[in-house]
């Protein structure tokens, strides 16, 4: 383990040294600590040093999101926060169908939200290639505001906590909140590592971008149609300009000879934001249409 890492292991797990007689790598992978409630949120914008942030006690919670690789990384969600606290959480069968009721809502919308207007994504890049410029936080409010409409007017967090019964609805939002903040200052901490001189509301920042970005890229695999023969149609029916030739059928044929034309749905999200740059507004509904069902009398000219 790098010296780094295991300083800001330590520090976040509130463990013994690594050579304590009783220490247990297997199961220090496993423990996982809660932030202090009266310190102050690290997205806030709090330019002190980072390692005189929001501190962990050495006191575990049973339930929680908040677990560490032995590396003293943080073990990031493959999901959002409220999923997993959902599953965390000790509901009735009632309870559980009312929150995954709420929680389907939410996700068909968002596939529809894809389905309808791929252009989200090219707000997504301009956020994406704005980095840490003067810029990136209005480019990533534009695109986190666009999304979170879908669900508006209230967040999805709070769409789930009122269908779960009150003692559970405290531990919700609790496991959340303690979640949000270990992954803000994990971020901040890998970049410290890369030598980024990233502030705590940069780290802010693109974890929000991130976890929005994660959602729309989910939505748009949930509704993609993969099939034989797919990377063929799109290039059969986009009738691509010869400028367009470079940037758009060769990733094309490139995708075809890498999945023998069986593309995954995630190698489609891919292609889809490598290409959508190049393609017009016509092409892009043509692209929807091929990929995400979009009814052919959508396909209006522009």
């Amino acid at each position: 383990m790098e010296p780094f890492n295991a300083i800001l292991c330590l520090w976040l797990l509130g463990a013994s040294a690594p050579d304590a007689p009783d220490a247990d790598p297997q199961h220090d992978q496993e423990i996982s600590t809660r932030l202090e409630p009266n310190e102050p949120d690290p997205w806030i914008g709090d330019e002190e040093p980072l390692l005189a942030g929001p501190r962990l006690t050495q006191e575990a919670e049973e339930r929680t999101l908040v677990r560490f690789e032995f590396n003293g990384n943080l073990r990031r969600l493959d999901r959002t926060p409220e999923e997993a606290a959902l599953d965390a959480l000790n509901l009735s069968a009632a309870a559980r169908d009312r929150a995954d009721d709420a929680l389907k809502l939410r996700q068909t919308a968002l596939e529809e939200f894809v389905r309808s207007d791929l252009g989200i994504l090219l707000v997504l890049a301009r956020a994406r290639q704005a980095g840490t410029k003067a810029e990136a936080p209005a480019l990533v409010a534009d695109f986190t505001e666009r999304v979170e409409a879908v669900n508006a007017p209230e967040r999805l967090r709070d769409v789930l906590a009122r269908s779960l019964p009150e003692n559970e609805r405290r531990e919700f939002q609790r496991m959340i909140d303690e979640y949000w903040r270990a992954l803000v200052l994990d971020e901040a901490q890998q970049a410290k590592l890369r030598r980024e001189n990233l502030s705590l509301f940069q780290a802010r920042l693109r974890i929000e971008l991130n976890t929005t970005a994660n959602e729309l890229r989910r939505a748009f695999e949930r509704r993609c149609r993969a099939r034989d023969g797919t990377v063929d149609q799109l290039t059969d029916r986009l009738e691509l300009r010869a400028d367009q030739e470079s940037k758009v059928r060769t990733p094309l044929q490139e995708l075809i000879e890498k999945s023998r034309s069986r593309p995954s749905p995630r190698e489609l999200y891919d292609l889809t934001n490598r290409v959508l740059p190049q393609l017009d507004p016509y092409q892009r509904r043509v692209w929807s249409e091929v990929l995400l069902g979009v009814s052919p009398l959508e396909l209006d000219p522009e």
